[in-house]
């Protein structure tokens, strides 16, 4: 006799959406901290950009670093009733009597805190008055990795057989995003130095 399978479709699909947003948060600070690693190498030397190059990957820098603030605030917004680890708490509550006893650490409270502020004022509106609010990237990092901690907390394969935990594919992630930006650099400049030699 077939052994029925463990299938809670609601809870799947909350789990997954919030699983693949940790993702692209996670490709987000991989590819900043490649960014920073180009940095001084895309001003001068073998690997020097063209100004109009340089001013493109300057903006997809602030565009990356965008959607991580946002990733990350809507992973965990409190005050909502869309996907977040706080609803998903709730919901396996009172569904499935699985209560949650991991807490965010203060930091990353104190990180999501000063998101909320930059969204309401930055990304949300435009507002004439500013405060500059900041966070590093490594604040957000360090958010992200307490996130990703308490989603693992929330995986219950017992009540859905398709759900994992995000262990060891984070790296190949940071291998995928780090190398995939090795190879844009690396190309471009390869793209430029021929069209030296096509003038000289």
């Amino acid at each position: 006799m077939l052994e029925l399978e463990n299938r809670d479709e609601i809870y799947y699909q909350r789990y997954e959406e919030l699983r693949g947003l940790v993702f692209q948060a996670y490709a987000d600070v991989y590819l900043l901290e490649e960014f920073e690693h180009y940095n001084e190498k895309v001003n001068s030397g073998r690997l020097a950009l063209p100004r109009c190059s340089y001013l493109v990957m300057r903006h997809i820098c602030h565009l990356i670093l965008a959607d991580l603030g946002l990733t990350v605030w809507k992973i965990t917004d409190d005050e909502s009733c869309s996907n977040t680890i706080v609803t998903l708490k709730r919901y396996l509550a009172k569904e499935h009597n699985k209560p949650s006893t991991y807490s965010l650490d203060r930091l990353t409270k104190h990180t999501i805190d000063v998101l909320n502020k930059i969204r309401n004022e930055y990304l949300a509106h435009n507002d004439i008055g500013k405060h500059g609010y900041a966070i590093a990237v490594s604040s957000l990092k360090s958010a992200l990795d307490d996130i990703r901690k308490c989603l693992n907390e929330l995986c219950f394969p017992e009540l859905d057989d398709r759900v994992f935990p995000i262990e060891n594919e984070i790296f190949k992630e940071a291998y995928d995003m780090k190398l995939g930006l090795e190879l844009l650099f690396e190309g471009s400049n390869m793209v430029d130095l021929s069209e030296k030699s096509e003038k000289s």
